[in-house]
C-alpha cells in the first residue's frame, strides 16, 4: 500500500511507473531541478546584483578551501608564528610529526571548506536564483555561523588576515542577501 501511495504522489508529478520501477526518480528530480531553473529565474536587476554578490562570496570560499587543502603553510605560517612566537620552520625541524599533523589538520579543514563552498555555490546557482525562500534563510544562517565562528575562534591568534577575510565575506554576503531579500521573501510560496 505504501508503494501505491508513493506512486500516486509521483504520478501527480508526471513520473511514470517505468521510471519509478527503474529507480530513475533521483535523476528525474535533478532534471526537474535544473529545468525549473530556466523557467523561474528571478529577473529584477536588484536580484541579479544580489545573486552575483553571493556567487562571488561562495566562489571565494571554494578557492580558500582549495588553497587551505593544497597549500596549508600559506595560512599556517603566519597564524602559528603570531600565536606561539616561534618560527614554523624551527617547529617543523624540531617536531616533524607534530608539524605533519598540523598540516594534515589544515588540509582536512580545507577539504571541508571546499565542500561547503561547492554545496553553497550549487544552492546559490539553482534554488537561490529561482528565489526559493529556504535558500535565502540557509545562506543567512550558514554565512553567519561560518564567518562568525571563524572570526571568533581566530581572535586569539591575532592574525588579522584570517579575521578580515571572513569579515569582508560576511559583509558582502549580508549586502547580497539584503538586496535580494525583498524579491525572495515577498515572493509567493510555490
Amino acid at each position: 500500500m505504501q508503494y501505491c501511495n508513493c506512486y500516486t504522489q509521483l504520478q501527480a508529478l508526471h513520473i511514470n511507473k517505468r521510471d519509478f520501477d527503474n529507480h530513475n526518480v533521483g535523476l528525474y528530480f535533478l532534471n526537474l531541478l535544473f529545468n525549473q531553473q530556466k523557467e523561474k529565474v528571478m529577473d529584477t536587476k536588484a536580484f541579479k546584483v544580489s545573486w552575483i554578490l553571493l556567487v562571488i562570496v561562495t566562489s571565494i570560499v571554494t578557492i580558500l578551501g582549495l588553497t587551505l587543502t593544497f597549500a596549508s603553510t600559506f595560512f599556517l605560517t603566519s597564524e602559528f608564528e603570531m600565536y606561539t612566537g616561534q618560527k614554523l620552520a624551527d617547529f617543523a625541524e624540531s617536531n616533524p610529526h607534530a608539524y605533519s599533523f598540523l598540516l594534515l589538520q589544515y588540509s582536512e579543514m580545507g577539504i571541508w571548506l571546499f565542500t561547503i563552498g561547492i554545496l553553497t555555490l550549487l544552492i546559490t546557482i539553482v534554488p537561490y536564483r529561482r528565489g526559493d525562500k529556504w535558500a535565502w534563510y540557509l545562506y543567512l544562517i550558514g554565512l553567519t555561523l561560518a564567518s562568525g565562528g571563524t572570526i571568533g575562534f581566530n581572535i586569539p591568534t591575532g592574525d588579522m588576515s584570517v579575521i578580515l577575510i571572513p569579515a569582508i565575506l560576511l559583509v558582502i554576503g549580508y549586502v547580497g542577501l539584503a538586496i535580494g531579500a525583498k524579491s525572495v521573501l515577498k515572493k509567493s510560496a510555490t
